[in-house]
């Protein structure tokens, strides 16, 4: 509870102390203030300069880019080297093409001049020898081998076994293979060699699967082959040129 409470009891105002009223001054307030001259204060205050005005619109003025002229030189020199560079492999192509072109072109013709000479000559015989480009072959002999216990050939078939032999008569180094050679029946019918040999082939001396022969090399093997029974109207073709025609030279096997 609070100590003032209950609350004290007004005095009536006939009880309050009499206070005598305060001297008024003789002077206004305001004639004591000391006078003040605007002008004269004004003029006392130091003057700053007044900068400069400038437009709000005005801006700076860019600074000028710097020329690129030593990057579109840069960019000039690459790309004319690229184009020099282009243009020597374009050249260098059309000439090396140009030179394979030619060889090829000589190439058939030589092909075609040998085989229209040896068209004229017919085919040769056995123990007769042909040259093509710088190589000499000679048909050592021809015979039918018998078919072996197991290998055998085809139905209507027989073995034919030739001995041929191979000479480089040329300047430079000359590729042989099997392969060259084929088997032409009576009605016309090409076919390659046979690799398979049979039990009855006791010679053990098959021409190489391929190989190269140096100037003035020689090298001989046997080949076989698979050809209609009974044709006696057989020939051996010989085909060291790839351009020349498979039947170009011939020899007849006589058998």
């Amino acid at each position: 509870m609070r100590d003032d409470w209950p609350p004290p009891r007004e005095r009536p105002t006939s009880e309050l102390p009499h206070h005598p009223p305060l001297p008024r001054p003789s002077t206004p307030w305001d004639a004591t203030l000391p006078s003040y001259d605007a002008p004269t204060q004004m003029s006392r205050l130091p003057v700053w300069p007044t900068p400069p005005s400038t437009p709000a619109y005005a801006q700076p003025s860019p600074t000028p880019a710097k020329p690129r002229g030593g990057a579109g030189r840069t960019l000039a020199i690459i790309a004319a080297t690229f184009g020099g560079v282009f243009l020597a492999c374009c050249v260098a192509l059309l000439l090396v093409a140009s030179v394979t072109g030619n060889a090829l072109a000589t190439l058939g013709r030589n092909a075609q001049q040998t085989q229209t000479a040896h068209a004229k000559l017919g085919p040769s015989h056995v123990g007769g020898a042909i040259t093509a480009d710088g190589v000499s072959c000679t048909l050592v002999s021809a015979r039918v081998l018998p078919a072996g216990l197991f290998i055998t050939p085809k139905a209507g078939n027989e073995y034919v076994l030739v001995h041929v032999t191979l000479t480089n008569r040329g300047a430079g180094e000359a590729h042989y293979s099997p392969l060259d050679f084929h088997i032409k029946s009576g009605a016309g019918v090409v076919t390659g060699p046979d690799f398979i040999y049979p039990t009855t082939y006791t010679a053990k001396n098959p021409l190489d699967t391929g190989g190269v022969l140096a100037p003035g090399a020689r090298t001989e093997g046997d080949i076989l082959f698979q050809a209609p029974t009974g044709d006696h109207a057989l020939q051996l073709t010989w085909q060291p040129n790839i351009f020349a025609s498979v039947t170009e030279n011939a020899w007849n096997l006589g058998l």
